[in-house]
């Protein structure tokens, strides 16, 4: 009897151990989740001040922003301030007295007949005033002649020698205009694109560039020094922009990364053919109605 009021004890004892242990557990459990949650509710609170507050640039940092030297914020350079302000007073007394189209116009064309004059003479195989660009062209060409051109002025002529001999024929006969093709290709395609060498390209295109720049500089000595349109110097410059387009296209295709500066005297040139001449005057005779 005295060993199972013993047991019970014992018993009764470890349960309710294993109470008191329980409930210290679930407190503590509360306690930590209750930390845990403080903890990032401030950090939580931490970054949302952080976004917050507006973020102080040092001196430093505006100094590099700005890019300037030694002292710490510079101010850019006078000369600079000075000639953009020269530059927008000019612009806007030349658009209030209506002659900024004109002046505009004007300065395009003598600022791009020089550069294409240099342009054309720097391509000439003798008479070339600046070497390096002589040689630098001299390099390009032949890629521009064998892997561009050649293949291009073939496969064109071949197309319309094969679409005009199925309406005519005789064109395409031994005494007819494009030959009897072999394999496709016709004898006049391949004599064409025969021509068609680095030197021989060259120079054409730099004939060409001289003929259209001294064009376009003589019409200045007349009406298009007024802001005039002068046929014969528009003429030129429909075909430099031409000429400017298929360098564009041949460098492209070559993927060589040098289409960029035929690509702007394009743009130059075709912003030269858009900009309006002046107005004629009104008469002063007969005025009235």
């Amino acid at each position: 009897m005295l060993r199972l009021l013993a047991l019970l004890c014992v018993v009764s004892a470890s349960q309710a151990l294993d109470l008191r242990v329980s409930s210290i557990s679930a407190r503590m459990g509360r306690r930590e989740g209750f930390a845990a949650g403080m903890r990032r509710m401030r950090v939580q609170l931490e970054a949302d001040r952080l976004l917050s507050t507006p973020r102080k640039t040092s001196p430093r940092e505006v100094q590099r922003l700005r890019g300037g030297e030694g002292v710490p914020l510079a101010k850019p350079p006078t000369w600079h301030m000075v000639l953009m302000g020269v530059v927008c007073g000019s612009v806007l007394v030349l658009n209030e007295m209506k002659m900024l189209s004109v002046v505009m116009r004007v300065l395009l064309t003598l600022a791009l007949s020089v550069v294409f004059l240099l342009l054309g003479v720097n391509k000439s195989p003798s008479g070339a005033i600046h070497k390096p660009m002589h040689d630098f062209y001299a390099g390009i060409f032949p890629d521009i002649a064998n892997k561009v051109w050649k293949p291009t002025v073939e496969g064109v002529l071949n197309a319309v020698g094969g679409a005009v001999a199925s309406v005519l024929p005789q064109v395409a006969t031994k005494e007819g205009l494009f030959g009897e093709a072999k394999d496709g290709v016709f004898p006049l395609a391949k004599a064409v694109a025969a021509s068609i060498t680095p030197s021989n390209l060259m120079a054409a295109v730099g004939r060409v560039e001289v003929g259209c720049a001294t064009l376009m500089l003589v019409s200045l000595a007349g009406m298009g020094s007024r802001g005039h349109r002068v046929p014969l110097a528009e003429a030129a410059n429909a075909v430099l922009l031409v000429l400017m387009g298929a360098f564009v296209y041949s460098h492209r295709v070559l993927q060589d990364g040098l289409y960029i500066v035929p690509a702007a005297l394009g743009t130059l040139l075709l912003l030269r053919m858009m900009l309006p001449p002046p107005s004629p005057k009104k008469g002063g005779k007969g005025g009235g109605g």
